[in-house]
């Protein structure tokens, strides 16, 4: 199977210099859509998936006010074009959402507060008897996120756009269940939409429950578990 190259393959063809970042093979289907920003750079994952170990599944990217003056700066704006077309040569932070050069960005705010990923780093750091940033590191190269919607709202996605019909949604699907041969499958969010129940617990799916989706944590020793589910991977 090639589902996940077939996925990295698909983003690599979109041509980011035009001013709708709407991949061709969604145009029918994003026709009218107007929740979305389409100018922002898409988000189909964040980190080296074909190298992670771990697979973090979310719904979508949110976009924040000061996301566009972020995006455009040299640095970031890079970031997510090799992120984009899974270029990391020479990068010390393959997931861009943990690299230390970009603390004020969104996405940097996003996982390492709300879904708790510094913690996660702390822990291992703790674990590994290393300084943080060398956990840091780690984290970035081991771990990865892959979202079901890639491009970026405030309001989450409409249940229309998140079948099949969409073909970077079947795409992203169909590398799921190829990277659930040899990776783990944290999902903090969106179960059902990807398509797996609440509450599994097996040694290459950790869905949480739906009363504790909201929250999305990944802290070790909290209640949701999937921080825990990923240090133990890690240790493996």
């Amino acid at each position: 199977m090639n589902a996940i190259a077939n996925l990295i393959d698909f983003w690599r063809q979109l041509d980011i210099d035009n001013g709708v970042r709407i991949h061709p093979s969604d145009r029918a289907a994003m026709q009218g859509e107007n929740a979305f920003d389409t100018t922002a750079m898409p988000y189909p994952y964040v980190g080296d998936i074909h190298g992670a170990d771990v697979w973090v599944l979310m719904l979508n990217s949110g976009i924040g006010p000061d996301d566009a003056k972020h995006e455009a700066q040299d640095y970031f704006s890079e970031r997510l074009r090799r992120n984009l077309v899974q270029d990391f040569e020479g990068e010390e932070f393959p997931m861009l959402s943990v690299d230390p050069r970009l603390t004020h960005t969104g996405t940097y705010a996003y996982y390492n507060g709300r879904n708790r990923v510094e913690k996660l780093i702390n822990q291992l750091a703790a674990n590994r008897g290393v300084k943080e940033v060398e956990a840091r590191k780690e984290i970035s190269r081991r771990v990865a996120v892959v979202q079901l919607f890639p491009y970026r709202s405030k309001d989450g996605v409409p249940g229309r756009l998140l079948n099949s019909s969409v073909k970077s949604v079947a795409l992203a699907k169909a590398a799921v269940k190829e990277a659930m041969q040899s990776k783990l499958i944290v999902v903090p969010r969106a179960a059902t939409s990807w398509g797996f129940q609440y509450g599994v617990q097996r040694d290459n799916l950790f869905t949480f429950r739906g009363d504790q989706a909201r929250s999305a944590s990944l802290m070790p020793g909290g209640s949701c578990g999937g921080g825990d589910a990923i240090l133990r991977r890690l240790a493996a």
